[in-house]
């Protein structure tokens, strides 16, 4: 087993790697609150200047260029449905793609195949 450890910065998570979330990984259940409270720790971090904020551990098994998400995945969706919702309602830029895939959980990449479709629709119409 060979063992990795590396800052990963929120645009390399959101734009350089592709991830996949198991079957045995639970669905996404943060709520209001979780999300709340993640925003709040980054606009601190950002308040004070920090030049680095650690928004938790991601521990990923690397299988055919995917990277299987072992912990973290609620952060992670979580991060990628802030970007997300931040490039519709203000023209967000920093997300290219979702590159978060549900391979055992047929509805949920269906679902994520619509929002990536109607992301690629905005921009060009937004290129128009």
């Amino acid at each position: 087993m060979v063992e990795t450890h590396i800052s990963l910065s929120v645009n390399r998570l959101l734009n350089e790697d592709t991830y996949a979330i198991p079957l045995y990984q639970r669905n996404f259940a943060w709520t209001y609150d979780e999300i709340e409270q993640l925003l709040n720790d980054v606009a601190d971090a950002v308040q004070e200047n920090r030049d680095n904020y650690y928004i938790g551990t991601l521990v990923v098994n690397k299988e055919n260029d995917i990277f299987k998400i072992i912990d973290g995945q609620q952060r992670t969706t979580a991060l990628n449905l802030i970007a997300l919702a931040l490039k519709h309602e203000f023209g967000f830029d920093r997300l290219k793609a979702v590159n978060l895939t549900f391979p055992a959980r047929k509805k949920s990449n269906d679902n994520r195949e619509t929002i990536a479709h109607l992301t690629r629709c905005q921009q060009r119409l937004d290129e128009l």
